[in-house]
């Protein structure tokens, strides 16, 4: 059966599965930043300030409240890199 990671974890241990996850993420995105031209970068690096915000009120918050308002944050973000990395292509 399948269990979220707040049930296995509780909400403090989702908040932090987050933050992990968020530092994986931004290690591989540095990497992949490398390879891209400026408009690219820019595009994710404003993706990246957005899942930082989110993780830093998920992180003070700690509520399924504030997780569920700022995630469209987290959807946002991957618009901006979609967008930038296509218009990067582009031009």
């Amino acid at each position: 059966m399948f269990r979220p990671v707040p049930l296995l974890t509780s909400l403090d241990g989702a908040a932090y599965w987050i933050a992990g996850f968020t530092a994986v993420h931004i290690v591989t995105a540095a990497i992949f930043m490398a390879r891209l031209g400026w408009i690219a970068r820019a595009g994710i690096i404003a993706g990246l300030v957005l899942i930082l915000y989110a993780n830093s009120v998920i992180l003070k918050e700690r509520t399924p409240d504030a997780a569920l308002r700022v995630l469209p944050c987290f959807h946002a973000a991957m618009v901006l890199y979609a967008g930038g990395i296509v218009l990067g292509a582009l031009v």
